[in-house]
């Protein structure tokens, strides 16, 4: 029996299967928990935060769960967060306005980079922090990539690819776009200029909308909402694992994040950010509960997610 195959899960990051057995092992930076299957962040310094919107504000708050604060505000319908920590910049995406953001991490120096009709229909957002990029995903359906500024915008995927497409991830370290379609139900990959178009999930799927992805083990987690489960396969769509299922653990959800191996969700009905360990089903937690609004985006911000 090969453990790492037939359990994908059963290391947090990586496995090297040995006879009768398997060793789970950590990336450079990490060290192995001592239950032997976990690896923690050596670097604790940077407390990472989760930003999060619902139609009027931005919000954050730290993992440690000692500070909340409010980012910016006085917007009309956000539907899409992202950043870049390099330049430490947020990029927010308010589709009634019809704009794009750009303003510093703490809510200030706000300016407009993209505006007109085609923004009312902006879904997702997501910066190449490597290639100094910007990628947009419309419900028209388009996926387009710009300068940072807003510049220079082109179309690399359309209608003849997409049908409802709902959010997108990024690994620029090997150069792929991620996203995820509610109408056509399945994941898309992409590299960063349009091409080699692959659809990664196809089967046994109904609507994935929120999406992310772990960079260390090059894997992606997805909520299904008609399904009611949240999942993750590699980057190829292959080692496919249920994580949570039913409503108790997914009910209206619309966006993931994931870090140091927790995935952090939207629970959109009952107005809360929900956390868990993405091996042990057993441990959710609610992370921040009954917040006034909806959440209807999220981004966790941590410069180990931005290497």
């Amino acid at each position: 029996i090969n453990e790492c195959i037939e359990t994908p899960s059963v290391c947090q990051q990586f496995c090297e299967n040995i006879p009768g057995s398997y060793i789970c092992k950590c990336a450079p930076g990490y060290v192995k928990g001592l239950d032997g299957h976990s690896c923690n962040r050596l670097n604790r310094t940077i407390v990472p935060y989760v930003y999060y919107t619902n139609k009027y504000y931005v919000r954050a708050i730290g993992l440690d769960e000692q500070n909340q604060i409010t980012v910016a505000r006085g917007f009309m319908e956000l539907s899409s967060i992202t950043y870049d920590w390099k330049d430490q910049k947020l990029y927010i995406g308010d589709r009634q306005a019809s704009k794009i953001y750009r303003m510093n991490l703490n809510g200030t120096q706000s300016t407009v980079i993209i505006e007109g009709n085609q923004t009312r229909f902006l879904r997702a957002l997501t910066v190449d922090w490597i290639g100094r990029k910007l990628y947009q995903l419309f419900g028209t359906p388009e996926i387009r990539v710009s300068e940072l500024d807003g510049r220079y915008s082109i179309i690399l995927l359309d209608s003849r690819y997409l049908s409802q497409p709902n959010y997108l991830a990024i690994d620029p370290l090997i150069g792929y776009l991620f996203y995820s379609d509610w109408g056509q139900a399945h994941i898309g990959r992409i590299n960063l200029d349009g091409n080699n178009f692959v659809k990664i999930i196809g089967t046994d799927t109904a609507g994935p909308l929120g999406l992310t992805i772990d960079i260390i083990t090059q894997r992606i987690f997805w909520i299904d909402r008609r399904l009611q489960r949240l999942e993750f396969s590699n980057y190829n769509g292959g080692e496919r694992k249920i994580a949570f299922y039913g409503h108790d653990y997914v009910p209206y959800s619309l966006s993931v994040g994931f870090i140091d191996g927790y995935v952090i969700w939207s629970d959109f009905t009952n107005h809360a950010l929900i956390r868990a360990d993405a091996l042990n089903d057993s441990t959710k937690y609610v992370l921040l509960p009954n917040t006034i609004n909806e959440v209807i985006s999220l981004t966790i911000i941590h410069p180990s997610l931005q290497p």
